[in-house]
């Protein structure tokens, strides 16, 4: 699947992608841009699945994340899970993505407002959430200023180091020890004291910590690193989508679909 060039061509495929399966895809309106925030549904292969959320775009400028999901629905990945039933925000920022810039056309960093009053694009996310529930979720990122690969998973439960371990069969890890003022240890972001209180204390909640409060605990954001080429990038991308969802998958079937979210 060819990357996306605006935002009218993430739904024009998302919209191809859906009528020829036969999926759902529900469209919700962002206050004041005139854009829709879109949602697919996939089906699920197994009465006992267990659900799960896909994001991207909550950034305009990581487009190898929204390429990626895409792929993920089109290729029909998702169909090795049949434990597993999907839920796909491909583009959480339209206006983001068309501009190609990190924040929304307002200069608002719509992945630190899903605290209180937030953004239109939060606010509808939000909104297109309510009465959902998630045993599992993927916040799907990337770093414009990165040459290796490295990843965010809050309170674990993931199998981190094996996602990472997937993600440097096909591109390379970050060599770091340190992202943003945090610690990095092979990969891996490492949060530092109570992250849960950490999420309590803080106003400029991104989407993850939204996540975690409202469904689960269960979760991770990739970070795919933006020197490399787009086409390693999604590759990367999409071998950390499906270390961690087999990892998941697994747990699913072993314990008989009876898996504590938190």
């Amino acid at each position: 699947m060819p990357q996306p060039e605006t935002f009218a061509d993430i739904k024009d495929q998302a919209t191809r992608i859906c009528d020829a399966s036969s999926f759902e895809l529900l469209s919700y309106p962002i206050t004041g841009i005139g854009l829709p925030l879109l949602k697919m549904r996939l089906p699920a292969l197994d009465a006992a699945a267990r659900p799960v959320l896909l994001g991207a775009g909550i950034h305009g400028d990581e487009p190898a994340a929204v390429t990626a999901v895409l792929q993920f629905v089109s290729s029909h990945q998702w169909k090795k899970y049949p434990q597993l039933q999907f839920t796909i925000y491909p583009c959480i920022n339209p206006t983001g993505y068309n501009l190609g810039t990190r924040e929304n056309a307002n200069g608002d960093d719509v992945n630190r407002s899903f605290y209180g009053k937030g953004t239109p694009e939060s606010e509808a996310m939000r909104s297109s959430l309510d009465g959902d529930a998630y045993d599992f979720w993927i916040d799907a990122h990337e770093d414009y200023a990165e040459d290796g690969f490295y990843m965010f998973a809050p309170l674990d439960g993931v199998g981190a180091s094996e996602i990472v371990k997937a993600v440097g069969k096909v591109g390379p890890i970050t060599s770091k020890s340190e992202i943003d003022e945090m610690r990095v240890i092979d990969g891996i972001v490492k949060h530092e004291g109570d992250i849960r209180k950490r999420i309590d204390a803080r106003k400029d909640w991104p989407m993850a910590f939204y996540l975690i409060k409202k469904f689960s605990e269960r979760g991770f954001t990739p970070e795919t690193p933006g020197l490399q080429p787009l086409k390693l990038r999604v590759t990367m991308q999409l071998a950390a989508y499906n270390s961690a969802l087999s990892q998941f998958a697994e747990e699913v079937t072993v314990t008989g679909g009876d898996v504590c979210s938190r």
